[in-house]
């Protein structure tokens, strides 16, 4: 693991350098957690820079869900998500963001395009286009519902904050056990869809097979994180064996 372990240094001096521990402190700190995450669906040892790359963008993608859940108000999150939609720094004027948004914004900017760049330089932007297909989607939902199902408890302490959980409970009049068990529906359900698009992408040859089981090992991944609880925001008490045991004193092979 000495490789990983230099692996792990980068995204970690990443993470550092944004500085997002002392600009965003209502943030999640979290990147040995993404990282384990990364490691969970791209193992394989020349994946070193795409398990990188898919390292920050869940760690971004959690400063994301906290900016949106836990520090802006629906008017600032609206001017937020137009300036993401426009994918152009300069929203942040235009649109005059809060600063920790400004922050967060430039952050995810700055990070996409360092992977562009990396990308272009070996001819490989091309597959920045693969994130659109309905794979992923589907990939998503059975992410968002694991995540909303396990730490809606979590989540409630948070005046805020409504998951499915709550959505769907005051949408149909239901108890908490009963939007659980129809949410847990739905997942099965995006995993069904997600089995069929990897069967019917990997017949047609549309989009290389390594990258479907990339894909796959995601939503795999997410069953492991947030089986029966939140354990990629608890991981004290959720999944610290399991980053210990992989990333501190790894089995031998």
């Amino acid at each position: 693991m000495a490789d990983e372990g230099k692996t792990a240094s980068k995204a970690r001096k990443w993470w550092k350098n944004l500085d997002f521990a002392n600009k965003l402190p209502f943030a999640r700190n979290k990147i040995v957690e993404a990282y384990f995450w990364a490691l969970a669906s791209l193992f394989e040892p020349e994946y070193h820079f795409a398990r990188i790359l898919l390292c920050k963008c869940v760690a971004l993608t959690t400063v994301l869900d906290d900016v949106y859940d836990v520090y802006g108000t629906y008017e600032e999150l609206e001017r937020f998500t137009e300036a993401i939609e426009r994918w152009d720094i300069s929203a942040v004027d235009q649109l005059q963001l809060p600063e920790c948004m400004e922050v967060c914004y430039k952050g995810l900017l700055d990070s996409y395009s360092g992977y562009e760049e990396k990308l272009a330089d070996e001819g490989n932007l091309y597959r920045i286009e693969y994130a659109k297909e309905a794979i992923v989607k589907a990939t998503a939902l059975i992410g968002r519902l694991l995540n909303d199902i396990a730490g809606h408890k979590f989540e409630q302490t948070n005046e805020q904050c409504a998951t499915s959980v709550e959505c769907y409970m005051n949408q149909y009049g239901v108890g908490e056990e009963e939007a659980k068990i129809e949410l847990t529906k739905q997942k099965e359900a995006a995993w069904k869809d997600l089995n069929q698009e990897w069967l019917d992408l990997h017949s047609s040859n549309s989009i290389p097979n390594p990258l479907l089981q990339i894909i796959l090992n995601l939503a795999c991944s997410s069953e492991v994180l947030y089986n029966n609880m939140e354990g990629f925001t608890n991981s004290e008490t959720g999944h610290k064996g399991f980053i210990y045991s992989l990333l501190v004193e790894p089995v031998p092979v």
